[in-house]
């Protein structure tokens, strides 16, 4: 089983961050640790708590705002995820509706700057509250389903104030015969990081959202 020390080394392993971040976060997590320790908490259960070393290195770098690139690979399995996982709770049989990929602008139908646009008036009307507005942009078939996304929102906890944007990326994807433009946005908060997965038709009217 991991011990104490391998599991601070893990984490360190996948920071993205600074070497004085990296010492700082060092010093605090093995504090953390200890603490919990001294509390008759089990190394396991701190474990379990915490998540695994990536888990926690993961969650370190998106607080610290670190961009880092995706593969492609990463970006397309969070693209299929977004548009068909059209709303959370409903589940599908993801082999038969796999969307055919391409760069945003192939089509001519969409440009980045307006599919940036829609991302950031989307991600906005939620941070807001806006409700109506929201509603007003998702698609017909979506806006029954606008309770549902309140709650996905709600299931994030708290987040804090909104602080920007730290990755944005866009394709197109062919579902069920209609062209969508689908984006994964990383937001900062002053919390913790939120991965948004959101598609739009050509009319930029929201027919999918999924966020975590």
């Amino acid at each position: 089983m991991m011990n104490k020390e391998q599991y601070i080394k893990l984490v360190m392993k996948k920071l993205g961050c600074t070497k004085k971040e990296k010492e700082k976060i060092k010093v605090d997590l093995n504090n953390d640790i200890e603490m919990a320790l001294k509390n008759g908490e089990t190394f396991e259960d701190i474990m379990k708590r915490m998540g695994t070393p990536e888990e926690l290195a993961q969650e370190f770098n998106d607080n610290l705002g670190v961009v880092y690139k995706k593969s492609h690979k990463k970006l397309i399995i969070g693209i299929i995820i977004g548009v068909v996982a059209v709303i959370i709770a409903i589940v599908l049989y993801i082999h038969s509706l796999i969307p055919d990929i391409n760069p945003l602008g192939t089509s001519g139908l969409y440009q980045e700057s307006e599919v940036h646009q829609w991302n950031v008036e989307a991600i906005g009307y939620l941070n807001q509250n806006d409700y109506d507005s929201l509603h007003q942009m998702l698609s017909p078939n979506l806006r029954d389903r606008l309770d549902d996304i309140l709650k996905a929102k709600n299931d994030l906890g708290e987040l804090g104030n909104f602080e920007k944007i730290t990755s944005e990326q866009s394709v197109e994807a062919k579902q069920k015969g209609e062209l969508l433009a689908a984006s994964e946005v990383v937001a900062l908060y002053e919390k913790r990081s939120v991965t948004y997965t959101i598609s739009f038709n050509e009319s930029g009217q929201m027919v999918g959202i999924y966020m975590k």
